[in-house]
């Protein structure tokens, strides 16, 4: 049931503005988001299980491009291997950046920011050990039936 709300315009004109929220798009913070939520309750926390939760949650939610979706995941990867510091941190603790990287993205916004901001250490503490492998990888999405770009195999130019 829509409730309506009538606004008064300098005397002249009436608005008629709708006060529930519109059906809006999923974005790639809310497909991640609830792909965490299932991750986080399941028994084996395997790459293979956490690429079945964020596929899982790319055709329920019906993201409108797929390819869209993993062109935004590489973006917000990329962001992370612009940042010096993030290449800096990774070399010194001799992990791969690229696979890191992908990881974080996993974490959400705030985690990429905090990565940037604190570094990766002091955000991720011990749970870096968990990230050393690849998270996306085109033969594992193609098993949950989701067609990863092949640009997310390129490798980032350092």
């Amino acid at each position: 049931m829509s409730k309506e709300v009538t606004h008064e315009v300098k005397g002249k004109v009436d608005i008629i503005v709708s006060t529930q929220p519109s059906k809006c798009p999923p974005t790639i913070w809310t497909v991640l988001r609830k792909a965490r939520t299932i991750f986080k309750v399941q028994i084996a926390k395997t790459n293979v299980v956490k690429m079945q939760c964020i596929c899982d949650q790319i055709r329920s939610e019906d993201f409108p491009d797929r390819e869209k979706f993993w062109l935004l995941y590489k973006k917000h990867t990329k962001r992370l291997l612009d940042s010096m510091r993030y290449q800096e941190d990774c070399k010194a603790l001799d992990i791969s950046a690229k696979n890191l990287a992908e990881h974080i993205v996993f974490l959400g916004s705030t985690t990429i920011l905090e990565v940037l901001d604190k570094g990766i250490k002091s955000t991720l503490g011990e749970d870096l050990a968990l990230y050393v492998d690849r998270l996306i990888d085109p033969k594992i999405a193609e098993c949950f039936q989701t067609e990863v770009p092949s640009v997310l195999n390129e490798s980032p130019v350092l």
